[in-house]
């Protein structure tokens, strides 16, 4: 849509706006700019081809060229004054290129840590870092943002700029009506649109009434002190392997490697089930196939993989469930979507450490592998990724299969990712050589550590719970003196039982399971008791809360949620997310946490509201 006349003055130069397309919305809840306050996380470079004596002003008319072609790359974004996102669309912009000194080899590495993170994408969805030796350019790296692009978009503007810098004056073929974001979007919420978005919230539905997880659709943060470690290969043989496997037993390629994960990660955790969240690219009709635009989603998948099956029965089936999957889901966290993943985890559902998935087509080169590393290396290296979950990227390219697999210490040990990695291989060595194999063969040969083969830990309804940490979170509450939490075999199933015992009669079982639910949602692998079993201390007598001076934390807290929700007391915070808050208010309340001088506040540390629900809890003791 236009934009309005009074609005002008306050969008310069922005010839359009609107609502975020489905896809978007991922990105603007986790690395947006106002979450973020120091750049957004999700800006990606690519290596772009650069012809012998090629100029700088050159590249600057090839990006000119785009940004004029394409609106998402003079896209930026902003809320409205209900603090819902929304997409600006300006007239025009200049190219963004930095330029830094190159050792001329066209691999420079260097260029990698020029990219800034703060001072971009202020204008633009895009910028270039070009390295320059003895006047011509050497090395080019274009950095977008992935709110505004995925992998397919940013595939063809790579092509379009290298075709530019070896064709000057080249014509570009004409851009189709339909094929820009904001054109997306309005289709999207067009009557036809919502019926397949309810559609897609039926499928969401499904998934998560399923065990052993459910999943909402966003990653955990890690905790702190938190290390993760990135294992990668690249494989000429692995490639071969899975064209075989796929032609074999018709199925696609990206099946072969999604569903040998499955196995590995079923054999890891000895269940019969592996859940995952796959990533992918729908563009499914012409318009959406040309368009420079962010159109990825993803959906959570069951995969169930019963031992005395064949491995070809299984790739069928991981095929069939990933072709509903890529028909239904909605990479979204609309308010639908999110109500559901609320309500489930009221019912004692919990995220576990998911697995999530995402396979690139035809890269030329290696997206994530050490490139000094020699085909076949197994390399490993230690990275700052905040996430409690784990990533498998894999990728296709001329040099073979790439594998990544990035995972945090509480998840995957750092002793067990070469191995993991070398599971993975020898999977592929196996199915290929008998594809009628039993899955129980084939989970017999992996022998992999993990934190839950340690002790403390159970297995219920096909998922691995802490039983150690339920302990020590249920005694950080004030009122609890010590706690003991078991597994009880019932009639029916497995029962988890807590023993908590409390300094004041005042403190109720149900006092208990809200608390334990709130501080839970910060650990993939805490699960909520069945029951509890509460004893006292001393003779029962209820005892007056401390009085504590409010921290500096608390304070900001406070003030900020107040100034978001004036009319809301300490007893609504408790429930934000589900009382008007909902989680397209968080920005505007991290705004008004950093007003105050704050930074000790962390965007995923309100994901599960978990703070403002322990400020509540103790301004109710301290007032009761």
């Amino acid at each position: 849509m236009a934009v309005p006349d009074d609005d002008r003055s306050a969008c310069m130069g922005v010839i359009r706006s609107g609502p975020l397309g489905w896809a978007q919305h991922w990105y603007w809840l986790l690395d947006s700019e106002p979450v973020r306050g120091d750049g957004p996380l999700d800006a990606y470079a690519k290596r772009i081809a650069v012809p012998a004596r090629v100029t700088v002003d050159e590249i600057r008319r090839a990006l000119r060229t785009l940004l004029e072609r394409y609106e998402a790359l003079r896209t930026t974004y902003d809320s409205d004054a209900s603090g819902a996102p929304r997409q600006l669309v300006h007239a025009e912009c200049e190219p963004q290129l930095i330029v830094e000194p190159s050792d001329g080899t066209g691999d420079d590495a260097s260029l990698e840590r020029a990219v800034p993170t703060t001072g971009v994408f202020e204008r633009s969805s895009c910028f270039a870092v070009a390295g320059v030796a003895e006047e011509r350019v050497t090395d080019l790296l274009v950095v977008f943002r992935q709110i505004s692009v995925d992998g397919v978009a940013i595939e063809k503007v790579r092509e379009e700029l290298e075709l530019l810098l070896r064709e000057p004056g080249t014509p570009l073929p004409a851009v189709g009506p339909g094929v820009q974001p904001l054109d997306h979007a309005e289709w999207e919420n067009t009557e036809e649109q919502r019926k397949a978005n309810r559609r897609a919230l039926a499928y969401w539905q499904r998934q998560t009434r399923r065990g052993p997880h459910i999943l909402p659709p966003f990653s955990w943060p890690a905790p702190d002190g938190s290390v993760t470690y990135q294992t990668t290969v690249v494989s000429r043989r692995a490639a071969d392997l899975c064209a075989r496997i796929a032609q074999a037993c018709q199925v696609t390629e990206p099946t072969v490697v999604q569903a040998v994960l499955a196995l590995l990660v079923s054999g890891w955790t000895e269940h019969d089930t592996a859940v995952m969240l796959s990533v992918f690219a729908n563009r499914w009709n012409e318009v959406a196939r040309e368009s420079v635009c962010r159109l990825a989603g993803g959906g959570r998948i069951v995969f169930d993989l019963p031992r005395d099956l064949t491995v070809r029965k299984i790739l069928r089936t991981c095929h069939l469930s990933l072709m509903d999957m890529y028909m239904n889901a909605r990479y979204h966290v609309g308010e639908l979507a999110m109500h559901e993943s609320l309500d489930a985890m009221r019912r004692g559902a919990k995220a576990g450490s998911c697995v999530i998935f995402e396979y690139h087509y035809a890269n030329q080169e290696p997206l994530f592998a050490d490139r000094s590393a020699e085909p076949e290396c197994i390399t490993q290296t230690k990275l700052d990724w905040r996430v409690a979950g784990m990533l498998v990227d894999a990728s296709s390219s001329e040099h073979g299969l790439e594998i990544a697999v990035r995972a945090p210490t509480e998840v995957l040990p750092e002793s067990a990712g070469v191995p993991w990695m070398e599971t993975f291989l020898g999977l592929l060595e196996q199915i290929a050589g008998d594809p009628d194999a039993q899955v129980g063969e084939l989970m017999a040969g992996v022998r992999l550590d993990a934190p839950w083969k340690q002790r403390g830990w159970a297995s219920m309804d096909g998922a691995w719970v802490h039983l150690d940490k339920i302990a020590a979170l249920l005694t950080e509450h004030p009122g609890i003196a010590g706690a003991e939490v078991r597994t009880v075999d019932g009639e029916d199933a497995t029962e988890l039982v807590a023993t908590v015992v409390v300094r004041s009669p005042d403190l109720t079982e149900q006092d208990i399971a809200e608390y334990l639910q709130d501080v839970a949602n910060d650990y993939p692998s805490i699960a909520l008791p069945h029951r509890y079993v509460v004893e006292h201390t001393g003779t029962g007598a209820a005892r007056a809360p401390r009085e504590t001076a409010e921290s500096v934390a608390e304070k900001v807290l406070r003030e900020a949620f107040e100034a978001v929700h004036p009319d809301a007391g300490a007893e609504v915070s408790r429930t934000y997310a589900e009382n008007g808050g909902e989680f397209l208010r968080i920005p505007a309340f991290l705004v008004e946490v950093r007003k105050r001088g704050y930074s000790g506040i962390r965007y995923g540390d309100l994901l599960s509201m978990a703070p403002l629900r322990r400020l509540a809890l103790k301004m109710t003791m301290v007032s009761a």
